[in-house]
């Protein structure tokens, strides 16, 4: 438990390095750095280690491993567009969608948070049947 609190502690202030030298871009214009790359990953990583319960348990059961498509198409997949979205705007072709100007950074944070804490609750093992 102590490990997981110190990970936890790390990985929040890595975040908020990653944020602040994000933000303190003189020109928001310019061709995004690596810090736009990870940001998003860290984000999805906070959320993967707040359900680590639910991956020590999918790793003791023995069994085969399912996944639960739906709520992976339905859920997961649109929660990547909006987390990858200050990446998308950089593209061409997203760079006219609307979308990117009406969400807003703390948005796309709880999107990035809940695409790795949901896409844990995706897989489950069956166990065996004797």
């Amino acid at each position: 438990m102590f490990t997981y609190i110190i990970i936890y502690t790390l990985m929040i202030l890595v975040f908020y390095l990653l944020h602040y030298h994000a933000t303190e871009t003189k020109n928001s214009f310019e061709f995004p750095s690596i810090v736009l790359h990870i940001s998003p990953i860290v984000m999805i990583l906070f959320g993967i280690l707040l359900n680590f319960e639910r991956i020590i348990e999918i790793i003791n059961v023995k069994g085969k491993i399912s996944v639960d498509w739906l709520r992976l198409v339905i859920v997961v997949v649109p929660l990547t567009a909006i987390s990858f979205l200050n990446l998308l705007q950089y593209s061409q072709f997203f760079h006219y969608i609307l979308l990117t100007n009406y969400i807003r950074p703390p948005v796309i944070f709880v999107a990035q948070f809940l695409q790795g804490f949901l896409l844990v609750s995706c897989f489950a093992k069956k166990r065996f049947r004797k």
